[in-house]
């Protein structure tokens, strides 16, 4: 391992967080302002991701 992310793992966790996000939201953990919040930033995130080259 040298130490670099690539784009196909990073996209990968960040699903992982997306679906986490899902969940925690479903059961009532997080409120509705904080999934709303937290949705549109993990969506920008992957955005930037989306500028890179594989």
């Amino acid at each position: 391992m040298n130490g670099r992310l690539d784009k196909v793992a990073m996209t990968n966790k960040l699903m992982q967080l997306k679906r986490e996000l899902h969940y925690k939201c479903a059961i009532g953990e997080k409120g509705k302002w904080e999934c709303i919040g937290a949705n549109d930033y993990l969506n920008r995130v992957f955005d930037a991701l989306d500028e890179f080259w594989q």
